[in-house]
């Protein structure tokens, strides 16, 4: 049982494994090239609050339980290939069943780290992680229109007809 998910995302080579091997002490598998995490890495972590000690210090509770965190390393998102890794599938789920999503954005020029553009650019490369994200959800909206129009049609299931209505109006937007 997890109590928190944790996932960082972000573009190819600016630093989510790092942060990750921080947060968990747990160095992820690499491969070669611009997308180096070669599947997602899950590590759960227990985390006691120090804060909860002091307290238990006081009530002298029966049992303390610590918070498990799980911590998701994914591959790099690569712009305009609408495929996150090469198990994107994988790394897909890992992002929709998180309840955090960390955005790791490089903020450093080094040459000797290897870019997917020729320079880096703050604003720009949150707003294609961001619109990556987007169109992944686009296209699971699109895929639920047509789920529920073939159900409709089929089965004559009329009451789902307000989330057809409700999801063809937000992929319209």
């Amino acid at each position: 049982q997890v109590d928190l998910s944790v996932t960082f995302v972000g573009l190819p080579n600016v630093g989510k494994s790092r942060i990750f091997s921080i947060a968990t002490s747990v160095i992820s598998e690499v491969g070669p090239a611009l997308v180096l995490t070669t599947r997602p890495v899950q590590v759960v972590k227990d985390y006691l609050d120090p804060r909860m000690l002091q307290i238990a210090s006081i009530i002298k509770p029966k049992d303390m339980f610590p918070l498990k965190i799980q911590y998701v390393d994914t591959g790099g998102i690569v712009p305009n290939k609408h495929d996150f890794t090469n198990n994107s599938a994988e790394a897909l789920e890992c992002m929709r069943s998180s309840d955090v999503l960390i955005h790791v954005v490089r903020a450093f020029d080094q040459s000797s780290v290897p870019y997917v553009h020729s320079n880096w650019n703050l604003e720009r490369d949150i707003g294609i992680v961001i619109a990556e994200l987007c169109q992944e959800d686009l296209a699971l909206v699109a895929k639920r229109i047509t789920s529920i129009d073939k159900e409709i049609r089929g089965r004559k299931k009329y009451e789902l007809q307000p989330e057809l209505d409700v999801l063809q109006e937000a992929h319209s937007l």
